[in-house]
């Protein structure tokens, strides 16, 4: 039984992230794992796929990092 609930949360994240690619977005993807350990890491990769504010440069540019 357990084997199968995954299979249908993985059908259903597939559906998912097929119907907001085709709406433009991209899907990122973080282990809680790496979301808890790594989180400046995260928050960095997430900041280089923002769009830059204001025509400053890449999104990881304009991303301020004390």
């Amino acid at each position: 039984m357990f084997r199968r609930v995954l299979n249908e949360q993985w059908q259903h994240d597939q559906q998912r992230d097929a119907y907001m690619i085709a709406q433009g977005l991209r899907v990122l993807r973080f282990t809680n794992d790496r979301i808890l350990n790594d989180t400046r890491q995260v928050l960095e990769e997430i900041c280089s796929y923002l769009p830059s504010p204001a025509g400053r440069g890449a999104g990881e540019r304009a991303y301020r990092r004390d």
